[in-house]
């Protein structure tokens, strides 16, 4: 060479002095990589930390949500929900129960459960009133001993019938009628008997008598049937009807043999829309019948068929 070295003088001089120098690179390489390594586990660590922390806040919000809507909201629109119903008139609706919350929805569901309890006593002392109305009205209305209404309220409910629109019979019938020799009944067997046959003919007035007719214990002994037909023959097919059935019947008592009973009947006709709001006038021509029926010899049915009423 030029320098009058050789490759194998060089190698034996230089190569032993390089080595320290590779162990460097390597020693320099080993703690490069340690610390990557280092860096790479911290980095890790936190990443894997805040995954962790991150993953606790969003439990932590999904149970504060849960908590909310379940201790605040759901309770709140409850009793939103509670309270349109008991004011729509739906006191069924199920109230939830304040024991299981605090705080100002404890007060609010309480205050719910009160409303909902004072709106269940207006409603049953409303229904009480109707029932007492209901009641009073059936007592102003209704004979106490035959259950048939009394004059007056057939009289106002006759009038109500005349007037229907719907009604399809042009005639109206009145039928009076009264317990033959009733005094005689009263004397011979008691009052307890003279009351058990009064019962009996408001029994077999409404067994006979159809929907929408009416039936009326004038007073004592005396009964009127009010009912629509279309010929004056029907009216006197219903005076038949009350005479035959009352004369079938016995009246039994233990106090008392067994007893049976007749009627006189007069029957008075009138065009539905000429009697209209006044019947004292179809009232008058059955009593002068009855009173015929009863001169005549009782146990008989009197009428005048072709007298209209106007």
């Amino acid at each position: 060479t030029g320098a009058g070295i050789t490759t194998g003088d060089f190698a034996a001089q230089y190569v032993p002095t390089m080595l320290p120098i590779v162990q460097l690179r390597d020693e320099i390489l080993d703690q490069a990589r340690a610390r990557l390594h280092r860096n790479r586990d911290v980095t890790l660590t936190l990443l894997l930390g805040a995954f962790a922390i991150a993953f606790a806040l969003l439990g932590t919000m999904i149970w504060l949500h849960s908590l909310f809507h379940r201790q605040i909201l759901k309770p709140f629109f409850a009793a939103t929900r509670s309270i349109l119903a008991i004011a729509n008139g739906n006191l069924s609706v199920r109230v939830p129960s304040p024991d299981n919350y605090r705080g100002e929805i404890r007060a609010l569901l309480e205050a719910v459960h009160t409303l909902k309890r004072y709106s269940l006593d207006k409603q049953q002392l409303e229904q009480d009133r109707q029932r007492l109305i209901a009641q009073l009205t059936t007592m102003a209305e209704t004979d106490a001993l035959t259950q048939l209404l009394n004059r007056r309220a057939l009289e106002a409910r006759a009038c109500d019938l005349c007037a229907n629109p719907e009604a399809d019979k042009p005639y109206v019938a009145l039928v009076m009628f009264d317990i033959d020799h009733f005094k005689r009944i009263n004397d011979t067997y008691g009052h307890i008997a003279g009351d058990r046959a009064l019962e009996i003919v408001g029994a077999v007035c409404r067994d006979v008598l159809g929907t929408g007719d009416l039936a009326a214990r004038f007073g004592g002994e005396e009964f009127a049937v009010v009912s629509l037909v279309s010929t004056p023959g029907e009216a006197l097919t219903l005076a038949e009807q009350l005479k035959e059935k009352l004369r079938e019947i016995r009246v039994t008592l233990e106090s008392c043999r067994p007893f049976g009973m007749t009627v006189s009947l007069g029957v008075a006709i009138g065009r539905r829309e000429d009697v209209g709001q006044d019947l004292s006038a179809l009232i008058r021509q059955a009593d002068l019948m009855l009173y015929r029926a009863k001169r005549g010899g009782r146990n008989r049915i009197e009428g005048d068929w072709e007298l209209m009423v106007g």
